[in-house]
């Protein structure tokens, strides 16, 4: 049973885990309590991740492993508070080990997007990359600070670098999940991805 990997949407040095990063550099981080976007219950996603870009507002890239053929997006109002805003706005991507959207593996969800370049429930079936949007530029209360990258994973598990580690677009694990092949149809794995949502 294989691996399936997303790696660092943007270049640039980790800021946040599950705690904000601070001059001690603590693996997870020492700061304060880093928030998730408002999750439902029971809640299915964890360990946030900032990666901050120094000003700039690049495209918002989700880089994957050869295992993921393609994948579903939902757009929603989730950050900050709810905002319905660029500040609030999160794209939840659900991943598939299969054309067409079939053999769900797990999902992923990138926090304060601007200029969405995928659309609500659409399926894209994709090779290594797809442009998810753009980093937000400004700030909107305690909730932004400034220009960076929020993401969250349901399922799978953490493997990003400490904070204050460096990170480079594309080739950088953040997040994994292992996954039966050949993929088994359970009530199951359709139950956990309604919920991710």
């Amino acid at each position: 049973m294989p691996y399936a990997y997303v790696y660092a949407p943007v270049s640039g040095t980790v800021s946040g885990r599950n705690k904000y990063c601070t001059s001690t550099c603590a693996c997870a981080g020492d700061g304060n309590l880093h928030s998730l976007c408002t999750c439902g219950q029971p809640c299915v996603w964890y360990d946030p991740v900032d990666i901050p870009t120094c000003g700039s507002t690049p495209s918002i890239w989700l880089y994957v492993s050869s295992d993921i053929k393609s994948i579903r997006t939902f757009i929603q109002y989730l950050c900050c508070g709810g905002a319905q805003n660029d500040y609030g706005r999160a794209i939840i991507v659900e991943l598939y080990a299969q054309p067409n959207a079939v053999c769900y593996i797990g999902s992923v969800k990138f926090g304060h997007v601007a200029f969405p370049r995928v659309q609500h429930g659409q399926i894209y079936n994709i090779s290594g990359s797809i442009q998810i949007g753009t980093v937000m530029g400004g700030s909107y209360g305690n909730c932004y600070t400034g220009p960076h990258t929020h993401m969250e994973r349901s399922g799978g598990e953490t493997v990003a670098p400490c904070c204050c580690a460096t990170v480079s677009a594309g080739t950088t694990p953040i997040y994994r999940w292992y996954y039966q092949t050949p993929c088994p149809t359970s009530l199951a794995t359709d139950q956990s991805r309604e919920v991710a949502r």
